[in-house]
């Protein structure tokens, strides 16, 4: 019986692992950097043995990458290998760890990309930014989200009891935003009465070739979802 588990996971190929690997369950955007990679991997070397992946199929998978990629992107393969090597040893298709040579690189930091916090809090606070602008801002900073999947949630999707928003992410999914209790204050005063519709109003008339006055019906200019334009780019951490 121990030969015949044996036989069948020498049987068990790179791109074999490589599947049930990206078939667990994970949030979408952890499938989504880890496929990245992980597609590279199986379309090089996805019939070879998951047995057979040592420090030199290792060496050839990153020998065109150690060059080309910045330290970001370097580490995140990095990651998405060592995850994905534990996997296989884990499940008893590997037995050592080719990904222990891979060091990651240092990532410069950029402090004039960042805003500090007490500037965030003036600007949150200002008596001329809308209160629509304001949960706008306060909802990226604090899920990190992207302003189109925002701007794009209806009232229905909104669960303000356990302070979460649901929303279509980039490629279709669908995934829960997490905020904290400032956004959780705003909100409800954004919404005011309403009961569905769009979560985020467009302040402004829809242009003459979207409204239905050409087919008598009366459009209302607030039913309207707000546009991401420049202004109302996402707040970074």
């Amino acid at each position: 019986m121990a030969g015949y588990v044996v036989a069948l996971h020498r049987g068990k190929t790179i791109a074999d692992a490589a599947d049930a690997f990206l078939s667990r369950d994970m949030a979408a955007t952890t499938r989504r950097s880890y496929a990245q990679t992980i597609t590279r991997l199986t379309a090089e070397h996805g019939a070879l043995p998951v047995a057979a992946f040592d420090d030199a199929t290792l060496d050839t998978f990153t020998a065109a990458t150690r060059g080309s990629c910045g330290p970001a992107t370097w580490n995140r393969h990095v990651a998405t290998l060592r995850s994905f090597t534990a996997f296989a040893r884990r499940h008893g298709w590997l037995a050592g760890d080719p990904t222990a040579v891979l060091e990651r690189r240092t990532e410069p930091a950029d402090g004039t990309k960042a805003i500090t916090r007490s500037s965030l809090e003036r600007l949150f606070r200002r008596d001329d930014v809308a209160l629509r602008e304001k949960c706008l801002w306060r909802l990226l900073y604090e899920t990190a989200a992207r302003a189109q999947e925002v701007l794009g949630a209806d009232i229905a999707d909104l669960d303000l009891e356990n302070k979460r928003l649901r929303v279509r992410r980039k490629g279709g999914d669908s995934d829960w935003l997490h905020f904290q209790s400032a956004s959780a204050r705003l909100l409800p005063r954004l919404i005011g009465g309403r009961e569905s519709g769009p979560l985020f109003l467009a302040g402004c008339r829809p242009a003459p070739t979207r409204t239905r006055a050409d087919r008598g019906v009366r459009s209302d200019p607030r039913r309207r979802k707000t546009s991401p334009a420049p202004s109302q780019r996402p707040v970074g951490r």
